[in-house]
Formats: C-alpha cells, sequence, structure tokens
C-alpha cells in the first residue's frame, strides 16, 4: 500500500528519493497513473504518517520500545548520555525538569515525543515521575539544529514543523533551548495543532512571534522543504 508505504518513509528519507519512489510506483500503474496527483497523495501521506505518530504516542507512557517502567515512574529508553547534560557534580542531570498537574503534564510529555517520532529537534522526554497530583517531568537535550541566529534556528524548525503539517500556537525565540554554540532544540510544547502545509502566509504565520519576512527566517525555513527547483518556488510564492 503506496499510503502506508510512504507514510513510513516520508520522514526518513529525502524528497528527491520520494519522487524516485512514486516516479516507480506511477511506471507500474500504467495507463491508470494519470489518475493521482502528486500534491494530494503527498498530503494523504503527510496525514496519514501524522495520525500513526499520534496513534503511537501513549507508547512513551508505557512499558514499550520507547519506554521502561519503573514502578510508577516512566523512563525514556533513549541513550542517557544523547539526552542528558553533565551536572556541576559530575553526575547526569535533566536539562529542563518542570512539575505540573497531571493532565499539563501528560499533554507536554506526549507532545514531545510526538515531535520526537516527526524527528523535529525537541526536549526529549526522558522521565515522567507522579506525584500525587503532580508530575515532575523531565528533558534532556538530544538532536538539534545549528544556526547562526535565533531566527535562522527557528525558521528551520517552524519549516519542519509546517512540512509534517504540525504549527505550535505563539511560537517565537523564548521557546528556543539551546545556543549558536552548542545548537538549538524546542522546548516542550503544551499542544501541537494540524497546519495545511498549501495555507497563504497569512495562514501559515498566524501567531509566529517572530517577523517571518526577515532573510535569516525567511531562508532557513525554506530550506526545510522540498529543495526541488518548482517545489522550492512553489512553497517560496505561498510564502510571501
Amino acid at each position: 500500500d503506496v499510503l502506508a508505504l510512504g507514510a513510513a518513509l516520508r520522514e526518513g528519507v529525502g524528497a528527491r528519493t520520494r519522487v524516485r519512489m512514486l516516479a516507480a510506483w506511477r511506471r507500474g500503474r500504467g495507463d491508470r497513473a494519470s489518475e493521482v496527483d502528486p500534491l494530494v497523495l503527498e498530503s494523504a501521506v503527510r496525514a496519514a504518517r501524522r495520525a500513526a505518530v499520534e496513534h503511537g504516542a501513549t507508547r512513551w507512557l508505557r512499558a514499550s520500545s520507547r519506554c521502561d517502567m519503573r514502578g510508577d515512574e516512566c523512563v525514556s529508553t533513549l541513550p542517557a548520555a544523547a539526552v542528558f547534560r553533565a551536572g556541576g557534580s559530575g553526575e547526569l542531570e535533566p536539562a529542563l525538569a518542570e512539575e505540573r498537574p497531571r493532565d499539563e503534564a501528560r499533554a507536554r510529555w506526549l507532545a514531545a515525543a510526538r515531535l520526537i517520532e516527526h524527528r523535529i529537534p525537541v526536549a526529549c522526554p526522558v522521565r515522567f515521575r507522579p506525584r500525587g497530583d503532580a508530575v515532575r517531568i523531565e528533558f534532556g537535550l538530544g538532536p538539534r539544529v545549528f544556526a547562526r541566529t535565533k531566527e535562522a534556528a527557528l525558521g528551520l524548525l517552524v519549516g519542519r514543523l509546517h512540512d509534517r503539517g504540525l504549527s505550535i500556537a505563539g511560537l517565537g525565540p523564548d521557546a528556543l533551548l539551546g545556543s549558536v554554540a552548542d545548537g538549538f532544540a524546542l522546548a516542550p510544547p503544551s499542544a501541537l495543532a494540524e497546519l495545511d502545509p498549501l495555507a497563504p502566509s497569512a495562514a501559515r504565520f498566524d501567531g509566529l512571534r517572530v517577523d517571518p519576512r526577515t532573510a535569516d527566517f525567511r531562508s532557513a525555513y525554506l530550506r526545510a522543504f522540498d529543495d526541488r527547483p518548482r517545489e522550492a518556488a512553489r512553497v517560496a510564492a505561498l510564502t510571501e
């Protein structure tokens, strides 16, 4: 099934490889190939990937390939060295720790988990520790983007979100963790929303707390999408 295969591979292979796969599939369909609009198919694959990630996110709250259970604590199985930073004592400590009401903590934990699955640099969930009516959630810094300014880093990250058909309300420079030297990742968001990647600029950047017209943001944003000339021009036109 091309939809299931496309969803499984979409964020793990480059756009040009996906185009070659689509071309091979269309050749196999022969005369029926003209029935398939590539943009419609890409939109369907994107939606299927989002649905699969959202459905599987609860793996991050139970014993699974993503987490171990230690009593009532859920501990990520991601390598500690990759997601923790060294503390002053020489031991490993979380890069970010919060104590929140259970529903809020769960929402932030799962939102970050979904972004990890979508290969978007975000503070990695490390430990989910219930404490009565509250939960202590701990995160580490894993994969990051490197850019010369915060605006460029935000452009890359927003571009990746939009490429996946996702957005985060009120996103701005203060949502970034890290530095120019160490790289940037998103802080855990409280929620993710769906976004139409074909939406015009007014809708695409609604609520964003940075000017999307700045050169650093815009050039970095466009790099997150398909870099073939025709597709790059199409996305650039949508951001005018």
